[in-house]
């Protein structure tokens, strides 16, 4: 099954890869070639990789902590961050829009 390409005079070749980068290795579990190529109308064979993810946050990032006491305090601090809130979600869609002004803001 590692060959991936038939010549058109009969000889198979192992000329498709799946690439990843030296910190994946563990993580890529799988990676083999389908045997039918027919429906796709290529002399390729297709290749696909099974990845297991692990989805986690990073030690060293920390999150950041708002301190409310000072924002309750500080008007000028509550203001920017209004303002940054404010500028963050004001370019979405509103509710009674229809789907392509959505696609076209995107």
């Amino acid at each position: 099954k590692l060959w991936t390409f038939r010549s058109p005079k009969g000889g198979r070749s192992q000329i498709d890869f799946c690439l990843y980068r030296k910190r994946w290795r563990n993580s890529v579990k799988d990676c083999q070639a389908y045997s039918s190529s027919t429906p796709v109308g290529s002399d390729h064979r297709i290749v696909t990789a099974t990845v297991k993810l692990s989805l986690r946050m990073s030690k060293n990032a920390a999150p950041k902590k708002l301190f409310w006491s000072a924002v309750t305090k500080s008007k000028q601090l509550a203001s920017e961050i209004q303002d940054t809130v404010k500028s963050r979600y004001e370019n979405l869609p509103l509710s009674d829009q229809n789907y392509t002004s959505f696609v076209n803001i995107a």
